[in-house]
C-alpha cells in the first residue's frame, strides 16, 4: 500500500500501524509527534492506529540542544 510521509510517497505492508512505520523508519516513538490526515494522533494510540492505503502522515521529531 501507498501512503504519504512528510510530502514523499512511502510503500509499507497492509495493517501496518503508526508505531511499526515509526520502527521501520528507525525513529525512536517517544520523540516523534504525528499528525495523521491534518489531525494529531496521540502517542499512546501509536501501536493500535492502523495506516490504510492514501493515508497522510506528518512527522515531527524533538531534538534538544543547548
Amino acid at each position: 500500500m501507498e501512503i504519504v510521509v512528510n510530502g514523499k510517497n512511502l510503500s509499507c505492508s497492509d495493517g501496518m500501524t503508526i508505531q511499526d512505520l515509526l520502527l521501520k523508519l528507525e525513529l525512536v516513538p517517544n520523540a516523534i509527534l504525528v499528525e495523521h490526515n491534518t489531525e494529531f494522533v496521540q502517542r499512546s494510540t501509536y501501536p493500535t492506529t492502523v495506516l490504510s492505503e492514501g493515508d497522510s502522515l506528518e512527522l515531527i521529531e524533538f531534538v534538544g540542544g543547548g
